[in-house]
This record gives C-alpha cells, structure tokens and sequence, in this order.
C-alpha cells in the first residue's frame, strides 16, 4: 500500500468513526462562518473532533491529535502525492530557506494539502524521514493562516509525527 495512503487507513482504525466526525464537524462549522477556499478547515474542527472521542480510546493512550487530524483530513479529498526528480529533489533539498516567505506562495498549493515524499532523507542518524504532508491552516485563535508540516517519520502502520511551523518568515501578514 501507498505509505500515506496506509497512514490514512490506520487513523481511521484506530479512532473509529474519526472521519465522519470530522465531516459532522465540518459542516457545523460551516454553518457558523466561512474562511478562505486555500483552507479546507479551521482549526476548532479538528479540536471538535478530539473532544467527542469516544473515553476508551482516551484510556487506553490512543487519543487523537488535532494537528494530525487537520493534516490527514485536509489531504483525504484528493490524496496528491508529489514525488520530485533526483535532482531537483536534491537542489530544493539542500537550498537554504530563509526571510520573509510570500504569502501567495502557499496560497497556490494545488490541492488543501500535498504529501511530498522524501526518499533517503533523515532528520538525523536514526529517524528517517518518509515524507511530509503540507497544508495551510488557520489559528481560529488568532485568525491567522500557519503553513503546516506534519512529518511522516513513523515506522509502518504507525501514526506520524506532528509539528507545526507557527510562523515561517512574515507568512499571513504579507497580504
């Protein structure tokens, strides 16, 4: 199976119903206000999903992570996978990022979130990195739009690891 293909799956097993509760959350908060179309969600959804998960799986250390739930929920629709030539992979790989980044750039992604595959790449000596998924999303606290990177370093069959970027150069602000 296609690795985040096979990440998707396994939240689902392991939060039942995670998906549709998610849908559920979606469309109430929907009826509450819109946000911009770059987005697929707001952050309060993927929280009201993890407040209306069931207590046996709080108990038995399972429970859901918002940041996961965002990132996996916002790739669902359309699944991309990007996967760069050797090349290009290993020039974008090794160019160093730095100041400001435009907002209109992650405006532009063509789907509410990509999976980039990573192949041979390392966070260090023991974690590889597999692939990472990426997507915009919006603080409901602050109102302001994070680009987020969720980090697929787990074994197989197991959930990834999430961090978020808060802030990366001016992003939100420069509009």
């Amino acid at each position: 199976m296609i690795r985040p293909v096979e990440l998707l799956h396994y939240f689902g097993r392991v939060h039942r119903n995670v998906w549709r509760r998610h849908d559920r959350a979606l469309d109430a908060r929907r009826s509450k206000g819109t946000w911009p179309l770059h987005i697929h969600a707001p952050d309060g959804v993927a929280d009201d999903v993890v407040a209306q998960e069931e207590p046996t799986q709080a108990i038995t250390g399972a429970r859901a992570q918002p940041d996961i739930i965002a990132a996996l929920s916002a790739w669902r629709p359309t699944q991309g996978i990007y996967r760069f030539h050797p090349t290009l992979f290993d020039a974008l790989w090794d160019t160093p990022v730095g100041g400001e980044l435009p907002a209109e750039l992650v405006h532009r992604l063509p789907e509410w979130c990509v999976y980039i595959e990573t192949p041979g790449r390392q966070l260090d000596a023991t974690r590889p990195i597999h692939g990472f998924f990426a997507h915009v999303g919006l603080d409901t606290g602050t109102g302001r739009e994070e680009l987020r990177i969720l980090l697929d370093m787990a074994a197989p069959s197991a959930r990834p690891d999430g961090r978020r970027f808060r802030r990366m150069g001016d992003y939100g602000n420069s509009e």
